[in-house]
């Protein structure tokens, strides 16, 4: 069933099973893009308002951290740790924010799972970071499985 929002207490939604964790941050760290700060968090802000558009959910509040911990998505915002101000990890976590509100927890979707590889996916093409066939050649080469969710679909009810 398909979530109308989310109450979330500010905590970063439970990922216990999430098994193709390990699998996306191994691919994302063979790319220079995603490995390299320095975009304004003003940029980062428009983009991620596109991508929810697209998803057609509310709009994260995005602020910046000090600190070694990671950027993140906790449901009602996304935080960048400095070093990771980019366009790829911008993507990544409106991803994870976008699955956040399309499904409810009970549902069992993974942090990592084939429906945030998909939305995830698809903003990567559409943002221009890199062609579909590239994706998915490199998704198969780390064995990471992934289901379509174009913008705008939602789960059935």
């Amino acid at each position: 069933m398909a979530s109308t929002g989310r109450s979330v207490s500010g905590s970063q939604p439970k990922r216990d099973k999430d098994p193709q964790k390990r699998k996306v941050y191994k691919l994302e760290g063979q790319f220079l893009m995603f490995n390299r700060g320095g975009t304004k968090l003003g940029d980062l802000r428009d983009c991620i308002r596109l991508a929810c558009a697209m998803y057609d959910v509310p709009y994260p509040g995005v602020r910046s951290h000090k600190g070694g911990e990671w950027s993140y998505s906790d449901g009602v915002s996304i935080s960048f740790n400095k070093a990771q101000m980019n366009y790829a990890v911008a993507l990544h976590e409106a991803a994870h924010h976008i699955v956040d509100w399309l499904w409810d927890e009970e549902e069992g979707i993974e942090g990592h799972g084939r429906e945030f590889q998909g939305v995830y996916q698809w903003l990567l093409v559409l943002c221009g970071i890199a062609p579909v066939a590239a994706l998915q050649a490199a998704w198969e080469a780390q064995g990471l499985k992934w289901k379509p969710i174009p913008p705008r679909e939602t789960p059935d009810p």
